[in-house]
């Protein structure tokens, strides 16, 4: 049954004096489920008055609904009930972590760290790839350099996560929101050197390029190749200078590069067009003009800006953008007509009689 008809069964069985418990534990953790507090409180308040006792498996997801909606006060005393009344009790790791994650933001670090402990001192922690996310919104959480750093390596120590890209993103993200490109670039040369991983590769590129700091970039770019070689690091400095609109470093950029991933930069074009990045595949577009086409694939190019216009409804753009095609004598790709054709057809979009 969905809430709605359990609410009505409610009333049905209080209506005819028969056993609510079954109910009452249902609706308890739907409503915990969907976050509706208020609800939850009145559901346990009818609860408790006739007498019944929450078991632990309750208790927990009561617990996570407090969490997920900031109750912190309360989260916290059903998790100290569960600890007394059912000391075997294993509450979920996900739980714990983001029970973690709410202490840190109310400014709680140290009790965020005892618990993390407690709870690995008594059992196995399993980690693995389904705690990733909270884990990471934990690590989020931290402001304080030096109390993140403790927590990352507790996290490691204690097994809630190994290191990998998205675990290692707070570490150098905490330095890009404080504009410290130097310490943030520090950082990421470490997470390279202690665990392969290149956090963040894509927005540490951006923001060093927006700086003009070009040596920082090719720090980057040196420690990058290191893990992923140098070839594939093509794509990423190409898409850091197209998505801060820089056409004039990244056509001098293009001249200088000796190959480029076709597949990589196509699949560059694909994830620009699902972002509705029109910025970087228009900057791309006109640093690659008077490249030959064996540089870029133009074609793909041209169609993704097209497909954008069409994904907008954007006529007068997309009408805009062939007639510059056709200005600048471009042969025009069958798709990108396509594109056109299938926008204005949908849109009942009346086409220039010169292109129609």
């Amino acid at each position: 049954m969905n809430l709605p008809e359990l609410e009505n069964h409610l009333i049905q069985l209080e209506s005819k004096g028969m056993e609510t418990r079954g109910v009452l534990r249902l609706l308890i953790n739907e409503h915990c489920r969907c976050g509706n507090i208020e609800r939850v409180l009145e559901l346990r308040k009818s609860f408790h008055s006739k007498g019944y006792r929450e078991s632990a498996g309750m208790k927990t997801s009561l617990m996570h609904a407090y969490i997920m909606n900031d109750h912190l006060d309360d989260a916290l005393s059903l998790y100290s009930s569960i600890k007394e009344q059912h000391p075997n009790f294993k509450i979920d790791e996900f739980k714990i972590v983001d029970l973690a994650c709410l202490l840190i933001k109310s400014q709680q670090f140290t009790r965020a760290l005892e618990i993390l402990k407690y709870e690995a001192q008594f059992r196995r922690i399993q980690g693995g790839p389904q705690l990733v996310k909270n884990c990471w919104k934990l690590l989020g959480a931290c402001e304080d350099e030096m109390e993140l750093q403790k927590l990352f390596s507790m996290l490691i120590q204690l097994k809630y996560c190994t290191p990998s890209n998205i675990i290692l993103g707070p570490l150098v993200k905490i330095h890009l929101k404080k504009e410290n490109l130097d310490k943030a670039v520090s950082v990421y040369k470490e997470c390279v050197t202690n665990y392969k991983c290149t956090p963040l590769q894509l927005e540490l590129l951006s923001a060093v390029v927006r700086a003009e700091k070009l040596d920082l970039m090719q720090e980057v770019l040196n420690y990058s190749a290191q893990v992923h070689g140098s070839e594939s690091m093509v794509v990423p400095c190409i898409a850091s200078f197209a998505q801060n609109g820089l056409y004039k470093i990244l056509g001098k950029f293009l001249l200088e590069v000796s190959a480029i991933s076709k597949e990589e930069m196509e699949k560059r074009c694909e994830r620009w067009v699902y972002e509705n990045n029109l910025l970087a595949l228009e900057t791309l577009a006109k640093a690659c003009q008077p490249l030959r086409s064996n540089v870029i694939d133009k074609p793909v190019l041209y169609t993704s800006i097209m497909k954008i216009h069409s994904i907008n409804n954007d006529c007068e753009a997309a009408v805009s953008f062939y007639r510059e095609l056709v200005r600048n004598e471009i042969e025009i790709p069958k798709n990108v007509s396509n594109e056109l054709l299938q926008l204005v057809q949908r849109c009942k979009y009346e086409l220039p009689q010169e292109l129609a």
